[in-house]
């Protein structure tokens, strides 16, 4: 059985043209939607995470100030002096360690932010974690 021949006119093939660009249009827009509202959600997230450990950052900086307060009316030979020596070594490596990853979480913040923004365009690279 033969297939019926169909003639189509350079205004029909035209039309079909329009039609399927319409429809791979409308498909890459719901999906360039769908990317940035996981890109904005990510952001979001990251956000949340950077204002906390900023005030953990606040946190620790204020121990810091109370602990060498408290060391400068100390014997410097005493052993409670070794003890706050100590505290104050531990919370400067916790506020460098706070730092470096409010950081971390203000650069994918943003990287997130602008592929949001232009989510046709590639995701940039995350940096490394500290």
């Amino acid at each position: 059985m033969r297939l019926p021949r169909v003639r189509l006119t350079v205004r029909q093939m035209m039309a079909g043209v329009a039609a399927l660009a319409v429809m791979l249009g409308s498909v890459l827009q719901w999906r360039w939607h769908q990317l940035s509202r996981e890109y904005s959600a990510t952001a979001k997230h990251f956000a949340e995470m950077e204002a906390g450990e900023r005030y953990a950052m606040a946190i620790t900086e204020a121990n810091l100030a109370e602990f060498k307060k408290e060391l400068q009316g100390l014997d410097p030979k005493s052993q409670k002096t070794l003890l706050v020596k100590r505290q104050i070594a531990e919370e400067a490596k916790y506020l460098d360690f706070m730092k470096a990853n409010a950081r971390h979480s203000s650069a994918v913040r943003a990287i997130h932010e602008q592929a949001a923004s232009r989510p046709w365009l590639p995701l940039a690279p995350e940096p490394p974690m500290p």
